[in-house]
């Protein structure tokens, strides 16, 4: 009989949840053509082909961003269908409090939390990295900062500036070297219309250099200047954190932003890339803690309601706390674990009440 009822039940809850995330992902994928349809229509191919391939690329992104909530919405709406349909009634009446109903969801939550890290690991990064090289919608090419022209590098006491697109290609044009004293004072000024790199450095041509002082700067067809200068992770820092793969996201937070940028929004994905993966999974099974409500009355619009009104709350909370960590005003872990740990809770809370015998007023008593 177990066994049944959870080959029923997963498979009630399972296909619910592809026909939602297939309808979801459609209205995005919809509007989203809309908005990068321009972008796509001016490069040199078939237009049709392109808007077909900006969808597959698109769509592992879009997926990542709507998944929460449209858990949530699977998961309401195959409870309403057990409510409705007096299923619920038959499952108390074998024996199964919600939170039983709630455990037997584990394998498919698990299987969720699987396809979310493997998403955000496999199919996010390099998908959103083809399409800012096609630079079309939202994924225009990546800046620095406030800075859209140039990157910024520092190598021991100096510092490298490069034009931002040759950078991106891997290719140094237009660098300038400040270089510096131990105290920070700049004592001379380089600038090279190209580079390339080469053992402990680089190999800079048609090279003007200006010593601090008002001194005369001196023309050199080439000069060698020990630097450390990582294309590599150029490219990386060019990027969003929340694009990176966590090998690549390590990568950066070890390095300390290679000199380029603070590093809060990478501490953060580092661990939020962990506890975000929670959230579809609590989403999916939050609507059985309002199953309580339901033993005595069987309109499904006040489970929609209180559904829906905890799960934006939620990812309101959850982006602000984010952004907070993402901005270094509130420590990663804490911005990544506060909002998934706080729905843990209320989730778990919530079954917990609803195993716990109601009082009944105390007029009806006496009555």
């Amino acid at each position: 009989m177990s066994a049944v009822v959870n080959r029923y039940l997963m498979r009630h809850f399972a296909l619910r949840l592809a026909v939602v995330v297939f309808a979801v992902a459609a209205f995005g994928l919809l509007f989203d053509l809309i908005d990068a349809s321009d972008d796509l229509l001016k490069r040199d191919t078939n237009a049709a082909l392109a808007m077909f391939a900006y969808a597959g690329l698109r769509l592992p992104s879009l997926i990542r961003e709507m998944l929460p909530l449209t858990a949530l919405l699977a998961g309401l709406f195959a409870v309403a269908d057990l409510v409705r349909h007096r299923e619920i009634v038959v499952l108390w009446g074998s024996g199964l409090s919600s939170a039983a109903l709630a455990l037997r969801m584990l394998p498919l939550a698990l299987l969720l939390i699987g396809l979310e890290l493997a998403n955000d690991e496999l199919l996010v990064p390099p998908t959103t990295e083809m399409l800012r090289d096609w630079e079309v919608g939202d994924f225009k090419q990546a800046r620095f900062g406030a800075d859209r022209n140039y990157v910024w590098i520092q190598s021991g006491d100096d510092v490298i500036r490069l034009d931002a697109e040759p950078a991106q290609r891997r290719e140094l044009e237009n660098v300038v070297v400040f270089r510096r004293a131990a105290d920070g004072t700049l004592i001379e000024r380089i600038d090279a219309a190209r580079g390339r790199l080469v053992d402990a450095g680089i190999e800079l041509e048609a090279v003007v250099r200006r010593p601090v002082g008002g001194r005369k700067a001196l023309r050199l067809e080439r000069l060698f200047w020990p630097a450390e200068v990582d294309l590599d992770a150029v490219a990386l820092m060019a990027r969003p954190a929340a694009e990176l793969r966590y090998a690549d996201l390590l990568r950066v937070v070890a390095a300390a932003g290679y000199g380029m940028r603070a590093v809060h929004a990478h501490r953060t994905w580092l661990h939020y890339r962990l506890t975000g993966s929670l959230v579809p999974a609590l989403m999916l099974i939050l609507p059985f803690g309002f199953l309580r409500s339901f033993r005595r009355v069987g309109g499904i619009t006040p489970l929609f309601v209180k559904g829906l009104a905890t799960g934006f709350a939620f990812q309101i909370f959850g982006g602000f706390t984010l952004a907070l960590g993402e901005g270094g005003f509130l420590a990663p872990p804490l911005a990544a674990w506060l909002s998934p740990l706080l729905l843990l809770v209320v989730v778990t809370g919530m079954l917990v009440s609803a195993e716990m015998p109601r009082r009944r007023p105390q007029s009806a008593e006496v009555a």
